[in-house]
């Protein structure tokens, strides 16, 4: 049993999914098939079957403090076609599916590590996300077309919402006692969470804004990762 008295188990409406939610994990338990809006209807004086729609506001600019986002909640699909195995490339991984999400490019973890490091990367090493050796997240991505931000610390949380906003994906380097990892982060939600994807699976995950990520099936006292770089404008 994962739930205990003290650890019991929250349900959660994030945009069109309900997400359980027990200690620091969340799977998502069911997904409405079309994405519904918040509406309030109110009825005309002037004919009784006409009704005036007016969009009800959204607690976004209190979870996000965001007044300036065009968009409450948004999540953008990625051309998810692997995921990370043992090797220590969750960055390259990341990188990739961006490329192919983005782009009409191909390319695979194997494809930027070997740009990244040459011929037969090995699988302990990690994707040079800023150097002077080599390429780099900056100069990769140049090559597909595209010319992101990249930085060596964290940005402001409204930054990465308007990169979303329009339609440009960001990645997320985390670290936690257990080391360091990467996640594509491709949306968020008005209830105060973020949208991402770990390359370690092929389906979607959130965590609460300004919070810690804990991926699904993992004890948040040995993974609990925790922004330290952001690379945006994809």
């Amino acid at each position: 049993m994962l739930t205990s008295a003290s650890c019991p188990m929250h349900l959660n409406l994030i945009d069109s999914q309900i997400v359980a939610t027990i200690g620091g994990n969340q799977r998502v338990l069911f997904e409405y098939p079309e994405k519904t809006e918040q509406i309030f209807l109110s009825s005309s004086k002037a004919n009784d079957r006409k009704l005036s729609t007016v969009d009800v506001k959204s607690p976004a600019d209190i979870a996000l403090n965001l007044k300036s986002a065009k968009a409450v909640t948004k999540y953008i699909p990625l051309d998810i076609t692997e995921t990370q195995g043992s090797n220590n490339w969750c960055t390259a991984y990341c990188l990739a599916t961006i490329i192919r999400t983005q782009t009409t490019f191909y390319t695979t973890a194997l494809g930027i590590m070997t740009i990244a490091l040459g011929a037969n990367p090995s699988t302990s090493s990690a994707f040079p996300w800023a150097s002077d050796n080599g390429a780099t997240m900056t100069s990769i991505s140049g090559q597909y077309s595209l010319s992101p931000t990249v930085l060596t610390t964290t940005t402001s949380n409204s930054t990465l919402v308007n990169a979303l906003n329009s339609d440009h994906l960001c990645v997320v380097a985390m670290h936690a006692t257990a080391g360091n990892h990467s996640v594509v982060l491709r949306g968020f939600s008005s209830y105060g969470a973020w949208g991402i994807w770990n390359p370690w699976f092929d389906q979607y995950e959130y965590y609460t804004i300004d919070g810690t990520h804990v991926p699904m099936g993992y004890n948040s006292s040995n993974y609990s990762y925790t922004p330290y770089m952001h690379a945006y404008n994809f």
